[in-house]
């Protein structure tokens, strides 16, 4: 009996020592008129990878817009999924998405979107040992409304994870989940 609780007790201290809770991480960049309505929609484009090492495909995109989704929903917004837009350049750096230009404007999507996200893959990396793993990941949102033709929030933030035996299966995207926890945080509610 003694062994079993043992066992339940470290497999809880493991299990509970891998939960999120996301820091606040300020805006890199907000404009000072940062006016987005509840009653208008914050459009989510397709992940851009900016990684230096892309070998590794991110396979988690679907994933990852899920969260941001329901980021944007506790702080007010309404967001679509923009799907029909063809694959956003790869050939993008974060110096072009950070200096708005017209060349940027029309691989944004359609005129009919005001306000679009831009969730940005900087860096993803996962290691296995043994028995336990560590995965990081970095990620960049932009926010830029098309109509004024400017970036009206940026923001960057990263999540790391280390875990071991079974909880590195079952928390894998930890990393990312307190990476997106962290980049939404800085965001304003809607009014």
């Amino acid at each position: 009996m003694f062994k079993l609780s043992l066992f339940l007790f470290i497999f809880m201290v493991m299990l509970f020592s891998n939960c999120i809770i996301p820091k606040y991480v300020a805006p890199v960049y907000q404009d000072t008129n940062y006016n987005v309505s509840k009653t208008q929609v914050v459009y989510i484009l397709p992940v851009v990878d900016v990684r230096i090492d892309k070998k590794k495909e991110f396979g988690k995109a679907n994933y990852l817009r899920t969260w941001l989704n329901k980021q944007f929903e506790i702080r007010g917004y309404r967001t679509e999924y923009v799907k029909d837009l063809p694959t956003v350049s790869s050939n993008l750096s974060l110096q072009q998405l950070t200096n708005y230009t017209e060349d940027l404007n029309s691989i944004l999507g359609d005129s009919k979107y005001k306000y679009v996200f831009l969730p940005v893959l900087a860096e993803q990396d996962f290691k296995a040992y043994g028995v336990g793993a560590n995965s990081s990941f970095t990620i960049h949102g932009f926010i830029f409304d098309k109509v004024e033709k400017k970036v009206i929030w940026r923001n960057i933030a990263s999540g790391e994870n280390t875990s071991f035996g079974l909880v590195s299966i079952l928390n894998s995207s930890l990393s990312i989940d307190e990476a997106i926890g962290e980049l939404m945080s800085g965001l304003p509610k809607a009014k």
